[in-house]
């Protein structure tokens, strides 16, 4: 899924050419695609992690904070392998994606690219 929507975001455009330009694609172009708005919160530390955080991220918008973990990590699980798919697509295919959610819908992506998992 992940890497069809990419093939559709990216017609008509430059494919980015490095890692960073990548991962910049998909906060902005693909999230906006597959979620209706962008990434809120982009870090990396330039050396193939990122982290990627969505503080209203739509999948988790009714889920209780209060609920348990189970809850919101079986609404990531498409999410986290759609994020995969859309770096495969673009020729960084990520080492590993962990997702994080302490209270939805906050949520939190680390992607590791080319670094030991």
């Amino acid at each position: 899924v992940g890497y069809a929507l990419v093939e559709r975001c990216s017609r008509g455009k430059p494919r980015p050419t490095d890692k960073l330009d990548a991962v910049k694609f998909v906060c902005k172009d693909f999230w906006s695609a597959a979620f209706g708005k962008n990434v809120d919160h982009l870090r990396t530390n330039h050396r193939g992690v990122f982290v990627l955080q969505d503080t209203s991220f739509r999948n988790l918008r009714h889920v209780p904070q209060h609920a348990n973990n189970d809850v919101a990590n079986e609404r990531l699980q498409i999410p986290t392998g759609m994020l995969q798919g859309a770096l495969a697509a673009l020729g960084v295919p990520p080492t590993s994606v962990e997702v994080e959610c302490n209270s939805p819908p906050d949520v939190t992506f680390t992607v590791k690219i080319g670094v030991a998992p």
